[in-house]
């Protein structure tokens, strides 16, 4: 696994690699690429036991790469990178710049690389869709999209979307409790953040304080409004021209997904390779169910290469 940091689209953005990274010449043999898209806050931090177990079970034979969201990670100090700054920049941070950010990596890939199997968790779903209307390289690549727990419509409508509508006009509250944070000393904020994430894998704590940096706060709730705004009717016209190659896979006890969107999506469209869960994944299934579900993608992977007569 390598962690790397690129300029994307006037933007710094970390991506986690596996196999080769965005930053490698291309000298090997293969050609298929999986990309995954994030869920918000954009931390890839929190995926890389998925994308480990997921680059295990496809025998390491692909190259992975997962991006998170711009504006959602702060290079460290000595790479004297710069992150523009929201308030005269949000057109980099809205969905629309999130979807145009996707777009200036997808530019980048190798043409060595002739297949790209793409996952996208939560809002990365309705990112994925997006750019199969936006990205021609997109469009012609793609072998089959995987959404995980897709928030691709009407998100405003399920619980936790109820609650970040209500609140959102209180921010400035959070903001100052973010500041606030930030000014206590290290050793005390690192108490704090491990006692209020003390359900979570060790490994990810330290990812947490990207979560307390007031910049990555303002883009991941600005971000998140935009997201309640925009998301909200089905894109049908996309889902029908690319049923054949989406699997949808939805959540049983989703705060952020309505379980009903489930049944209206199959009412729908019968056809559509859609799936609810009987495994009990939570919606950010990347913090305890990330070596299961890299399982499971792996072997959806497998079998549609099976089908389309291609060797992994």
């Amino acid at each position: 696994m390598q962690d790397n940091f690129i300029e994307i689209n006037s933007v710094p953005t970390r991506i986690y690699s596996w196999g080769h990274s965005p930053n490698e010449k291309f000298n090997s043999n293969i050609e298929e690429l999986v990309l995954v898209i994030t869920g918000n806050p954009g931390l890839p931090g929190f995926y890389t036991t998925f994308c480990t177990s997921l680059y295990e079970k496809l025998e390491r034979k692909v190259v992975i790469w997962v991006i998170g969201h711009a504006g959602h990670h702060e290079p460290p100090n000595e790479l004297n990178m710069k992150i523009p700054e929201l308030k005269d920049n949000k057109h980099l941070y809205d969905l629309n710049g999130q979807v145009q950010h996707k777009i200036d990596l997808i530019e980048r890939i190798p043409k060595l690389i002739k297949k790209i199997h793409v996952i996208g968790h939560s809002v990365g779903s309705w990112i994925i869709i997006d750019l199969l209307k936006k990205s021609k390289i997109f469009d012609e690549k793609v072998q089959r999209c995987y959404l995980m727990f897709p928030t691709v419509e009407k998100i405003a409508q399920s619980k936790s979307g109820k609650m970040f509508v209500a609140i959102r006009r209180f921010f400035f509250i959070l903001h100052f409790f973010v500041w606030f944070f930030n000014s206590l000393p290290y050793n005390v904020k690192q108490k704090l953040v491990k006692w209020y994430c003390r359900d979570m894998p060790e490994e990810f704590i330290e990812h947490c304080f990207e979560h307390t940096k007031s910049t990555v706060v303002e883009k991941v709730l600005f971000m998140a409004s935009d997201e309640m705004d925009k998301i909200t009717e089905l894109d049908e016209e996309t889902f029908r021209k690319n049923m054949h190659r989406i699997k949808l896979y939805y959540g049983t006890k989703d705060s952020w997904v309505r379980k009903r969107f489930y049944y209206d999506l199959i009412e729908r469209f019968p056809d559509i390779d859609a799936e609810l869960c009987t495994r009990g994944y939570e919606h950010a299934f990347v913090l305890k169910s990330g070596k299961e579900c890299g399982k499971m993608v792996g072997e959806w992977i497998i079998e549609h290469n099976k089908i389309s007569n291609v060797d992994l």
